[in-house]
């Protein structure tokens, strides 16, 4: 909880003055505003038999919250403050190979820079691989060295976390006279693993779970031989680093080409450094480049 002490505090004769009642006051509302609602998403038809214990850790290189074990789908809300909401809602899919979730970098701080945009945030939190340890980050470290392994198991959390996504988009479009939202302006954000989860909304036919524009970063693409380019599609936003040691970087330009030569806008970014994460911090600019792309759509 973080509480701003928005009057001088005075203390006369062991007293609390009015001052510092009206500070702590302050600082309780701001407890209470803080707090996001959770909505638990309906689970797909199919065999869910993971009945896993969803738990939280930060044992990884950069000491980020992240979430494993997750079979039950949820969006947790952002709102932003009443007088900067503009209507428009961003769906955000945090990545991590399908084996966690980076909730904290590829969440609620992308979340709250949103908020502070007038934007309302729906971060999702999909199924993921089942962790057979307490250390998921080192279990992600070894799919990266053979992606190959456990097929089976890969391609059914694909398909449970295609159908959260869609849940997602779902309910966020059935409700956007609750969240006051402008019907033709809901978006997704995906990073990496959540940004394979982004592509499989563009390209879906239906309109109920089509976003109206998406922004990808560092994604991880679907097999091109089996997918088909709409000429319908929204406009893109995709970034990327050239030295991206997890996801060939290729991978969004040759997305990016896809998307445009079906008639399609789109607007690619690839910076010369960042990394697979493209250092995802406060000022960074992509969020720049992502603002300026959102004016220039009028969106």
């Amino acid at each position: 909880m973080k509480c701003f002490l928005l009057s001088p505090v005075i203390f006369l004769r062991g007293k609390f003055t009015p001052l510092l009642i009206t500070s702590l006051f302050l600082c309780f509302a701001f407890k209470v505003s803080a707090q996001q609602a959770v909505i638990n998403l309906p689970v797909s038809s199919g065999d869910r038999k993971m009945k896993n214990e969803e738990k939280e850790s930060t044992k990884n290189p950069f000491n980020f919250r992240m979430s494993y074990n997750v079979t039950h789908p949820s969006l947790t809300i952002f709102l932003p403050d009443s007088v900067r909401k503009d209507g428009m809602a961003i769906m955000l899919c945090p990545g991590g190979g399908f084996r966690i979730l980076m909730t904290e970098h590829e969440g609620t701080n992308i979340a709250r820079q949103l908020t502070q945009k007038g934007i309302t945030v729906f971060l999702l939190k999909y199924t993921v691989k089942h962790s057979k340890t307490d250390d998921p980050w080192a279990e992600v470290m070894a799919d990266l060295k053979s992606p190959e392994r456990n097929e089976n198991e890969n391609m059914k959390v694909l398909k449970f976390a295609t159908a959260d996504a869609k849940a997602g988009l779902s309910y966020i479009r059935e409700n956007v006279n609750r969240y006051q939202l402008n019907p033709a302006r809901i978006g997704v954000m995906g990073f990496s693993a959540g940004g394979y989860l982004a592509t499989q909304l563009v390209l879906d036919s239906t309109e109920k779970v089509r976003p109206d524009f998406a922004a990808i970063l560092y994604g991880n693409y679907p097999v091109y031989s089996n997918i088909t380019i709409p000429n319908h599609g929204p406009p893109l936003f995709i970034a990327a680093a050239s030295d991206d040691a997890v996801i060939n970087p290729l991978e969004s330009v040759m997305f990016y080409n896809a998307w445009i030569k079906a008639g399609n806008k789109a607007e690619l970014h690839m910076f010369i450094k960042g990394g697979h994460g493209l250092k995802i911090f406060p000022g960074n600019s992509w969020m720049m480049r992502f603002e300026d792309w959102m004016k220039a759509l009028a969106l």
